[in-house]
């Protein structure tokens, strides 16, 4: 029985998952998409990156939504003239939990940075050896040799350095509790880790469960597929859970489908043409 029998809605993980190494989409993506929307099957991007980045995928993929980003922190459909998104959500974090968020890495070696109200990325100079990474949130990144009033707000505060200085922001935010927050920690690049502070309630599945309810469609009726950490509830919600080749051992455990190839392979795609061949 194909994958897709009974599925209306795909949600694809882009990192590690839709995309390859260079971050560019690949033609058998670009045309499974297309393939998929001619079939009535809604193709929603889901992922922890900025909008900028998601608008952008959104119209190569010619998919309009809506769409998850920033964690499930901001959900919105795309237009196709590359207009201000139709926002179907928002959360952000209030001013003065962003300013006790920074206070608990003072006086230790962390960087931080943040997608703003405006959808923009802020950083901090700390990271200035690391804005390619940054970058992956956001192709649009002002750094920042100091915090201004103005820049405390944000979707999600992204605290990063090396682990013993994460243990200690991590000890200093839950001695805080600060409220309606929660944490997610996690490795960040070469080495380092990251703190994410983010409305509480956050996540990808709880973007697409704004998207579905948008929709009118079931969890049942949902293909997700995801490589990371951060996509591990909503393959757990998912009717059917997909992960390639470089998927982590914890999604691995919970997919459905592993599938043979990476992401550099076109695994995702490929996957979804045999089953679009099996309805």
């Amino acid at each position: 029985m194909s994958a897709l029998r009974g599925i209306r809605l795909v949600a694809l993980d882009l990192d590690g998952t839709l995309l390859p190494s260079n971050k560019r989409l690949t033609p058998r993506a670009v045309s499974v998409a297309e393939a998929l929307r001619e079939r009535g099957i809604h193709v929603v991007i889901s992922t922890g990156r900025g909008w900028t980045h998601v608008s952008r995928y959104a119209r190569q993929l010619g998919a309009a939504g809506p769409h998850v980003c920033l964690e499930g922190t901001f959900v919105a459909r795309a237009c196709d003239d590359g207009g201000p998104p139709q926002v179907l959500s928002s959360k952000s974090l209030p001013p003065a939990v962003i300013a006790a968020a920074h206070a608990c890495a003072e006086g230790l070696d962390v960087g931080w940075f943040a997608c703003g109200d405006d959808l923009r990325t802020r950083a901090s100079a700390h990271l200035k050896e690391r804005l390619d990474q940054v970058r992956i949130w956001d192709p649009h990144v002002e750094v920042l040799e100091r915090i201004r009033d103005e820049d405390r707000t944000g979707h999600i505060l992204h605290l990063v350095g090396w682990a013993p200085d994460l243990a200690r922001v991590h000890e200093r935010l839950l001695a805080l509790r600060l409220p309606g927050t929660e944490l997610f920690r996690a490795p960040f690049w070469d080495g380092l880790d990251q703190i994410a502070v983010r409305p509480a309630g956050s996540g990808k599945h709880r973007g697409l469960e704004i998207v579905r309810d948008a929709l009118r469609i079931a969890p049942e009726e949902t293909l997700a597929a995801g490589d990371w950490l951060n996509d591990l509830e909503m393959l757990g919600e998912a009717g059917v859970a997909v992960c390639p080749a470089n998927a982590i051992g914890e999604v691995k455990a919970i997919a459905d489908h592993v599938l043979p190839g990476t992401s550099d392979d076109d695994a995702v795609p490929k996957f979804l043409e045999d089953a679009l061949r099996g309805i």
